[in-house]
């Protein structure tokens, strides 16, 4: 576009390339955009302009738009004015400037909500009383007008949005207590006491924190939710609440307990952390022992029974999960408000007693909604857990974080802690010393980009020789080969693997990682895993290479693999064939018997099985990948630019969060950094479970 163009007076397809252009909007919305004008031939050329804007702050994760001219022009100007100073970070050549924009984007949003809230539009807006619902399956008109009842601002939701946030708001209702009763310092103790004759001569020193005692006394007769962040003890919350449930009561063996999550990883992860607790009670012979050790972990889709033909749950509204279950739901802040909506709905009518867990300062879903955060407003419903295991009162890694979380609602860093410093790039010493542990260092690269790719590929050579080279990484994972029959083989000794030889290179890799908010661009993760390839000093040029990590980014249910699995690839011992070596919690239908005294079992894929597409090499992944994970030391690249769209609180906070307790580097800039710290996503869903 070499012409300036008037955003008011220019045409809808120019309007259209003008956000296209900025990475304000995907392609597949000027798709759904001509489907709306075939419905609804009429509609005025200010109010798609409008429904575009609205499109592209859907892709911020909000579900609906005010239809009130300051509300909605304030949150777009937000968005717009981070968009523009990005273009001009990245050097395009601009048509329009800020300035001019807003007092045409004035005149869009007065003319488009006077146009939509006065025009009969019936054909693909369909005006609702406060919090009625389709039964979500009818979608003949595409969005709807709803007035809050607390605001009495009217706002435009995607119906499918506006009946998900329904079927929330009515279930919880109808789930959560509104109110609990004050637990008194006799009954704390009595629970920390009742633990003490289950739990083996080792384990009997360990306190429960207060938080952790009220979450267990509340969850035996309440459907509860349970915050905090990493190391808090969420999960132990839940075992500990499990054996007082099982113990107390012989009835409760006939219930079934469902563990799930919304990626693979995370529910492999819970059920690994509840295993890792229930190993500090001896009665393994007792009924509480084998139920609660042979609780098994889904995904969320794999819960609901998800049907990829008819694009549907299994378990839903008509069909839904059997009486006499308990749920217990982790991660709940990575959940999409649809995806939430269709478990609320498939509980059973009666029966049952749902656990939710989750860290509210971690991102949200990918996908629109901040369900657990717009939940967590019903203060009663939930409780926290404040005292972390990972990060003491003195760790610098736990004090950055708890920053952090500070920092979002104050206009400066606050004062109880040092501000950062961001340095020149230097050499850092990775060596595992007193001196080094707990260690943050913040390092700047040069702002002319060939120092800075310079500066990048040192970095990334003294983290590989750090955590790669000098534990011959690359030659303990070529001492392992998987024969014809499918067994780990030692290839110098041509005898089974040990458990101790696999779980050694297992823990080498989650010694370190490196992450990142974006995926493309000077730090994103594709350029970072050349490099560590390259540092490797890997000559293979094919896709895949021994000693590999790599990720899952799509499920591959008839292997029980999922979406956020991650492997090393180890070669084939007869031939060139290579296979991912995995890790994996044990089901009843995957158990290795020679190492059936452990929870987990090393499984080996021949990568030919896998799609090539839905792998990815995982040395360096993104930020929101790594949610649910823990690394000893993690490198984490942030955006240079102020007003980056993946530059929040959120992102840094959670990639903080990754580290346990080693060593943790930043790679930002001053500037940059202090404005993430300050900027939270804040998605417009308008759901409010309060009581009526």
């Amino acid at each position: 576009m070499s012409d300036i163009i008037h955003l008011d007076t220019c045409s809808v397809d120019d309007f259209y390339k003008v956000l296209l252009s900025l990475n304000g909007i995907e392609p597949i919305h000027a798709r759904i955009h001509k489907l709306l004008c075939e419905m609804q031939k009429d509609i005025s050329l200010h109010a798609q302009k409008f429904l575009y804007i609205y499109f592209s702050l859907l892709e911020e994760g909000n579900t609906r738009i005010a239809l009130d001219y300051a509300k909605a022009l304030n949150k777009w100007l937000i968005k717009w004015d981070n968009l523009i100073k990005l273009a001009h970070h990245d050097n395009m050549t601009l048509t329009i400037h800020l300035s001019d924009s807003k007092k045409e984007f004035e005149k869009i949003f007065k003319e488009g909500i006077h146009d939509i809230t006065t025009q009969n539009y019936n054909n693909i807006i369909e005006k609702r009383v406060f919090d009625s619902q389709t039964d979500g399956n009818d979608l003949s008109c595409p969005f709807v007008r709803v007035t809050d009842k607390r605001g009495f601002t009217e706002y435009l939701y995607a119906t499918r949005y506006f009946d998900a946030k329904c079927i929330i708001e009515s279930k919880a209702r109808e789930i959560f207590s509104f109110t609990s009763s004050m637990i008194t310092v006799q009954e704390r103790s009595d629970v920390q006491n009742y633990f003490i004759p289950f739990l083996k001569d080792d384990s009997k020193h360990f306190k429960l924190a207060d938080c952790q005692v009220d979450a267990i006394i509340r969850g035996q007769t309440e459907n509860l939710i349970i915050t905090g962040g990493p190391g808090t003890g969420k999960t132990t919350v839940i075992c500990f609440l499990l054996w007082k449930l099982f113990s107390n009561s012989e009835d409760m063996f006939n219930w079934n307990i469902k563990m799930a999550a919304p990626s693979g990883k995370a529910a492999d992860r819970m059920r690994e952390s509840l295993l890792e607790c229930l190993s500090h009670f001896k009665d393994t012979n007792s009924k509480t022992y084998q139920k609660l050790h042979n609780i098994e972990s889904f995904t969320l889709h794999r819960l609901l029974s998800y049907n990829p033909q008819k694009n549907q749950f299994n378990y839903n509204a008509d069909n839904r999960f059997p009486e006499n279950s308990i749920f217990i739901i982790d991660e709940a802040s990575m959940i999409d408000i649809v995806l939430f909506a269709h478990f609320m709905q498939a509980l059973p009518k009666d029966h049952y007693k749902v656990l939710i867990l989750g860290d509210p300062d971690q991102l949200p879903s990918v996908e629109a909604g901040a369900v657990l955060g717009e939940m967590l407003k019903a203060e009663s419903i939930s409780i926290k857990l404040d005292e972390s295991k990972r990060f003491d009162s003195q760790s610098n890694i736990g004090m950055l974080a708890h920053a952090i979380q500070e920092a979002q609602n104050t206009d400066g860093w606050p004062e109880s802690y040092h501000k950062p410093v961001f340095k020149q790039f230097t050499d850092i010493d990775y060596s595992q010393t007193k001196d080094n542990y707990d260690q943050i260092h913040y390092i700047t690269l040069d702002k002319d980009r060939k120092l800075a790719e310079i500066q990048l590929t040192k970095l990334i050579q003294n983290w590989v020789d750090a955590f790669y080279h000098q534990t011959h990484y690359i030659e303990q994972c070529q001492q392992i080969k998987v024969n014809s029959s499918g067994n780990i083989i030692n290839s110098q000794t041509l005898e089974i693997c040990n458990r101790q030889q696999l779980n050694s290179l297992w823990e080498m890799t989650k010694r370190a990682r490196i992450l990142s908010s974006e995926r493309k661009g000077l730090t994103g993760v594709t350029l970072l895993n050349e490099i560590v390839r390259n540092s490797l000093r890997i000559e293979d040029s094919g896709q895949f290479y021994m000693g590999q990590l790599l990720m899952l980014t799509e499920n591959q249910s008839s292997l029980e693999l999922y979406n956020g699995d991650c492997g090393i690839v180890v070669g084939g011992l007869d031939s060139a064939r290579l296979y991912l070596l995995l890790k994996k919690v044990k089901t009843q239908n995957r158990i290795n018997d020679s190492f059936s005294e452990d929870a987990t079992d090393y499984v080996t894929y021949p990568l030919s099985l896998l799609p090539s597409h839905a792998l990815e090499s995982a040395f360096a992944m993104t930020i929101h990948k790594s949610q649910g994970s823990g690394y000893g030391n993690i490198m984490m690249f942030l955006p240079q630019t102020v007003g980056h769209p993946l530059l929040n609180n959120q992102m840094i906070y959670t990639g903080v969060t990754r580290t346990e307790r080693i060593s943790l580097t930043i790679v930002a800039n001053q500037e940059a950094f202090e404005f993430g710290c300050r900027t939270k996503i804040v998605r417009d869903t308008g759901i409010d479970i309060s009581p009526k």
